[in-house]
Protein backbone atom coordinates (compact mmCIF):
# COMPACT_ATOMS: atom_id res chain seq x y z
CA UNK A 1 0.00 0.00 0.00
CA UNK A 2 1.18 3.42 -1.24
CA UNK A 3 0.99 6.50 1.19
CA UNK A 4 2.17 10.16 1.75
CA UNK A 5 2.54 11.34 5.16
CA UNK A 6 3.50 15.01 6.08
CA UNK A 7 7.53 15.32 6.55
CA UNK A 8 8.65 15.92 10.57
CA UNK A 9 11.83 17.46 12.11
CA UNK A 10 12.55 14.26 13.21
CA UNK A 11 12.85 13.31 9.55
CA UNK A 12 15.76 15.41 8.72
CA UNK A 13 18.15 12.63 9.36
CA UNK A 14 16.54 10.02 7.63
CA UNK A 15 16.22 12.76 4.39
CA UNK A 16 20.14 13.31 4.98
CA UNK A 17 20.89 9.62 5.00
CA UNK A 18 18.70 8.74 1.58
CA UNK A 19 20.67 11.99 -0.15
CA UNK A 20 23.88 10.66 0.95
CA UNK A 21 23.07 7.26 -1.38
CA UNK A 22 24.66 7.37 -4.94
CA UNK A 23 21.61 6.79 -6.87
CA UNK A 24 20.02 10.24 -5.18
CA UNK A 25 23.48 12.45 -4.98
CA UNK A 26 24.33 11.76 -8.93
CA UNK A 27 20.54 13.35 -9.95
CA UNK A 28 19.69 15.61 -6.30
CA UNK A 29 21.77 18.88 -7.53
CA UNK A 30 21.76 20.61 -3.94
CA UNK A 31 23.23 17.98 -2.27
CA UNK A 32 25.99 18.33 -4.46
CA UNK A 33 27.92 21.60 -2.79
CA UNK A 34 26.70 21.41 0.40
CA UNK A 35 27.39 20.09 3.90
CA UNK A 36 25.00 17.89 5.89
CA UNK A 37 24.49 20.79 7.84
CA UNK A 38 23.40 23.47 5.18
CA UNK A 39 20.87 20.85 3.91
CA UNK A 40 19.58 19.96 7.35
CA UNK A 41 18.98 23.75 7.99
CA UNK A 42 17.25 24.08 4.50
CA UNK A 43 15.04 21.26 5.05
CA UNK A 44 14.18 22.81 8.96
CA UNK A 45 13.42 26.41 7.18
CA UNK A 46 11.38 24.33 4.60
CA UNK A 47 9.12 22.86 7.43
CA UNK A 48 8.91 26.07 9.81
CA UNK A 49 7.88 28.43 6.61
CA UNK A 50 5.66 25.76 4.62
CA UNK A 51 5.84 27.14 1.34
CA UNK A 52 6.98 23.95 -0.15
CA UNK A 53 4.96 21.20 1.17
CA UNK A 54 7.45 17.72 1.87
CA UNK A 55 5.80 14.24 2.23
CA UNK A 56 7.71 11.16 3.21
CA UNK A 57 6.78 8.50 0.70
CA UNK A 58 5.71 5.36 2.30
CA UNK A 59 5.09 1.79 1.03
CA UNK A 60 3.29 -0.75 3.46
CA UNK A 61 4.35 1.55 6.27
CA UNK A 62 7.71 1.95 5.31
CA UNK A 63 9.55 5.34 4.89
CA UNK A 64 11.10 4.98 0.91
CA UNK A 65 11.55 8.71 0.05
CA UNK A 66 10.54 12.63 -0.33
CA UNK A 67 8.55 13.72 -2.70
CA UNK A 68 7.82 17.89 -2.47
CA UNK A 69 5.21 19.94 -4.01
CA UNK A 70 5.10 23.47 -4.38
CA UNK A 71 3.10 26.05 -6.25
CA UNK A 72 4.93 28.08 -9.46
CA UNK A 73 5.43 31.75 -9.87
CA UNK A 74 4.45 33.49 -13.16
CA UNK A 75 7.35 33.53 -15.51
CA UNK A 76 8.48 29.88 -14.80
CA UNK A 77 10.44 27.90 -17.59
CA UNK A 78 7.87 25.43 -17.85
CA UNK A 79 6.08 27.97 -19.62
CA UNK A 80 2.67 27.32 -18.05
CA UNK A 81 0.14 29.50 -17.03
CA UNK A 82 -0.65 29.86 -13.12
CA UNK A 83 -1.65 28.03 -10.67
CA UNK A 84 0.54 25.13 -11.45
CA UNK A 85 2.69 22.88 -9.10
CA UNK A 86 5.71 21.79 -9.45
CA UNK A 87 7.22 18.62 -7.68
CA UNK A 88 10.33 16.68 -7.23
CA UNK A 89 10.79 13.61 -5.56
CA UNK A 90 13.57 10.72 -4.97
CA UNK A 91 13.22 6.84 -3.87
CA UNK A 92 16.09 7.08 -0.86
CA UNK A 93 15.60 3.04 -0.30
CA UNK A 94 17.63 1.09 -3.12
CA UNK A 95 15.51 -1.86 -2.82
CA UNK A 96 12.56 0.37 -4.11
CA UNK A 97 13.98 1.01 -6.91
CA UNK A 98 12.84 -0.46 -10.52
CA UNK A 99 9.64 -2.42 -9.23
CA UNK A 100 7.49 0.09 -10.65
CA UNK A 101 6.77 1.51 -7.61
CA UNK A 102 7.90 5.02 -9.15
CA UNK A 103 4.99 5.46 -11.61
CA UNK A 104 2.45 4.64 -9.16
CA UNK A 105 3.96 7.03 -6.18
CA UNK A 106 3.64 10.07 -8.79
CA UNK A 107 0.32 9.34 -9.55
CA UNK A 108 -1.39 9.16 -6.24
CA UNK A 109 1.07 11.81 -5.27
CA UNK A 110 -0.87 14.17 -8.36
CA UNK A 111 -3.99 12.74 -7.43
CA UNK A 112 -3.90 13.63 -3.63
CA UNK A 113 -1.51 16.35 -3.34
CA UNK A 114 -1.54 18.64 -6.55
CA UNK A 115 -4.66 18.13 -8.73
CA UNK A 116 -6.62 17.98 -5.29
CA UNK A 117 -7.00 21.79 -6.05
CA UNK A 118 -9.34 22.21 -8.18
CA UNK A 119 -7.20 25.66 -9.56
CA UNK A 120 -4.18 23.97 -10.12
CA UNK A 121 -4.25 22.53 -14.12
CA UNK A 122 -0.54 21.73 -14.60
CA UNK A 123 2.01 19.50 -12.69
CA UNK A 124 5.51 20.44 -13.61
CA UNK A 125 8.95 18.28 -12.97
CA UNK A 126 12.44 19.33 -14.21
CA UNK A 127 15.06 16.10 -14.12
CA UNK A 128 18.31 16.40 -15.16
CA UNK A 129 18.64 15.43 -19.06
CA UNK A 130 20.74 12.93 -17.85
CA UNK A 131 18.79 11.49 -15.59
CA UNK A 132 16.78 9.45 -18.36
CA UNK A 133 15.15 6.70 -16.74
CA UNK A 134 12.90 9.81 -14.63
CA UNK A 135 12.46 10.83 -17.59
CA UNK A 136 11.12 7.48 -18.51
CA UNK A 137 8.84 7.14 -15.31
CA UNK A 138 7.86 10.43 -15.80
CA UNK A 139 6.97 9.86 -19.41
CA UNK A 140 4.80 6.39 -18.34
CA UNK A 141 2.55 9.13 -15.98
CA UNK A 142 1.92 11.41 -19.01
CA UNK A 143 4.51 14.15 -18.26
CA UNK A 144 5.34 15.62 -21.55
CA UNK A 145 8.65 17.39 -22.39
CA UNK A 146 8.32 20.71 -22.98
CA UNK A 147 11.67 21.77 -23.70
CA UNK A 148 15.42 21.62 -22.90
CA UNK A 149 17.54 24.62 -20.87
CA UNK A 150 19.97 24.77 -17.93
CA UNK A 151 18.25 25.47 -14.67
CA UNK A 152 19.13 28.59 -12.89
CA UNK A 153 19.64 27.11 -9.83
CA UNK A 154 21.60 23.76 -10.64
CA UNK A 155 23.39 25.29 -14.02
CA UNK A 156 22.55 21.55 -15.28
CA UNK A 157 20.80 21.18 -18.51
CA UNK A 158 17.41 20.00 -17.19
CA UNK A 159 14.46 18.38 -19.12
CA UNK A 160 11.10 20.75 -18.47
CA UNK A 161 8.02 18.72 -18.50
CA UNK A 162 4.68 18.96 -17.71
CA UNK A 163 1.47 16.89 -17.26
CA UNK A 164 -1.86 18.79 -17.86
CA UNK A 165 -5.11 18.04 -15.64
CA UNK A 166 -7.42 15.74 -17.09
CA UNK A 167 -10.74 17.44 -18.39
CA UNK A 168 -13.42 16.61 -15.99
CA UNK A 169 -15.74 13.82 -18.22
CA UNK A 170 -19.37 15.45 -18.66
Amino acid sequence: MISFRAMQQSDISTVLHWLQQHHVSEYWFSVRNSTDDEIRKKYEKRLKEGIIELYIMMVNNQDIGLIQTYFLETGNPFRVNVPAKGIDLFIGEKEFLNKGFGSRLIELFLEEHVFDDPKVSFACIDPEVANERAIRVYEKCGFVPIHAGYCPHSKLLTCYMTLQRQKEKA
